[in-house]
This record gives structure tokens, sequence and C-alpha cells, in this order.
């Protein structure tokens, strides 16, 4: 079900439920939103691990508090930033991002 929100998502949107996904410990579901690209570069296990690590950091944060993405580009590539905040004392971050159109959805790649 996770995949199927994955895929007619935009890609703002893309973003945003990656890290809810982190945010909820569903590290499978997080890896649906990224591209093969990144699955093949690292492999399954060293994915699993990143994005276990990914989760823990967030709830050791007090957890997702909001995700603003800020995306420009046209065609199947859009480039851009996350801004994450969390509601422990963790200062809030940003991420630059990457989507790629893959199979009609919108996926996470790898780039700046």
């Amino acid at each position: 079900m996770a995949l199927l929100a994955a895929c007619s998502s935009g890609p703002e949107a893309t973003v945003k439920g990656f890290y809810k996904a982190l945010d909820a410990g569903k590290t499978d579901t997080a890896k649906g939103y990224l591209s093969a690209q990144i699955t093949e570069m690292l492999g399954n296990g060293k994915l699993d691990m990143a994005l276990a690590e990914g989760a823990k950091n967030m709830a050791d944060c007090g957890g997702l508090d909001k995700v603003e993405v800020t995306l420009s580009g046209e065609g199947e590539v859009r480039r851009g930033s996350a801004a994450i905040s969390f509601k422990g004392d963790c200062p809030a971050k940003n991420d630059d991002v990457m989507l790629v159109q893959e199979n009609d959805a919108w996926k996470i790649g790898i780039g700046k």
C-alpha cells in the first residue's frame, strides 16, 4: 500500500513520505521511496543498515516535527533541499535531495 502511495505522489510528497516512514521506523517503506540506482550502489545490506541508523537518529531527536521541501527543475529530474525539524532538542537540518522519475513514480536519487 505504501508503495502505491509513493507511486501516485509528486516529488515533494515522495521526500516527505520518505522522512515520515523513517520517523515511524518503517525502513522497508522508506526503501520504497529510493531509486533503483541507490539500491544497486549500496546493496540491500548496507541500505538496510543506513535506513535503520536514520530511523534511530530520528527517534533519538524526539521524532520528526516537520519537513519542508523546496525543489526546482523540469522533466524527469528535480533538485532541491528538505528542511527537517525535530520535536526534541536536535537542531534542524537541511538535506540536499534529487528526485528522478522511475517507472512513472518519483524516487529519491543520487546526486547534488
